[in-house]
């Protein structure tokens, strides 16, 4: 695929390739991946972007585990923050080819469940 084999390997996957429906499937699929990949926009980290993933890090070492109270008042206060204004969350417009809409079942369940991974437990 990236031309990094020697030319016996490259023989002997090339065999096998036709020889192997599901290995010849895997490969049609990350050729989709690679073309996909490519032809997105490269991005740049900012230049202190190392330092402020190892703060990160470090904060969220030193802060500990959370007791249960204080993780039940996170998920309270963060499940406040989605709700917002409105009195209570709606199915909203689910026919779009789209995330969910702001606000609907869906999307809240998913912050929910995403909350481990953006608070610090």
């Amino acid at each position: 695929m990236d031309h990094e084999m020697d030319a016996a390997s490259a023989r002997q996957m090339e065999s096998h390739l036709r020889q192997c429906a599901d290995c010849r499937e895997t490969l049609n699929e990350l050729q989709e991946i690679d073309i996909m990949v490519s032809g997105l926009p490269e991005i740049t980290a900012d230049t202190d972007f190392s330092a402020q993933m190892v703060r990160i890090v470090n904060k969220t070492r030193h802060q500990g585990r959370l007791s249960l109270s204080e993780r039940i008042s996170r998920i309270v206060r963060e499940f406040a923050d989605m709700l917002g204004s409105v009195g209570s969350p709606s199915t909203g417009i689910l026919d779009e080819f789209s995330d969910f809409p702001p606000l609907s079942i869906g999307q809240i369940y998913f912050r929910l469940t995403d909350m481990p991974a953006r608070l610090s437990w």
